[in-house]
């Protein structure tokens, strides 16, 4: 990358060639060291554009009412009985099949 400028972030009497720009204030620096030195700028430049991108993106009222079916449709299904094996009655058998199959130290 062609030089623009001397490094703006190094010590007096150490200027070096600057090879890059900062993306938000095109501050020049010629190194990963000026560059961590200046680096909150790029940093909040950054996060800026993810943000800026997220809140551009938004739901639409299809993609919600989808959702808001599946949800529903998930909570009916998890609410029937039987759907987990278990039932609210009593156990095949009877409660009198269920005392004989517990164990001696169970009883």
């Amino acid at each position: 990358m062609e030089p623009v400028g001397p490094c703006g972030f190094c010590p007096a009497g150490e200027a070096q060639p600057a090879r890059y720009t900062c993306p938000r204030c095109n501050a020049p620096y010629c190194s990963l060291r000026c560059y961590r030195t200046h680096g909150t700028c790029a940093e909040n430049f950054y996060r800026d554009q993810v943000l800026g991108e997220l809140r551009g993106r938004s739901a639409s009222p299809s993609r919600l009412a989808s959702a808001l079916r599946r949800l529903r449709q998930q909570r009916d299904t998890e609410d029937e009985p039987g759907e987990t094996g278990l039932s609210p009655g009593p156990a095949p058998g009877g409660l009198s099949g269920l005392w004989e199959r517990l164990a001696p130290a169970e009883k």
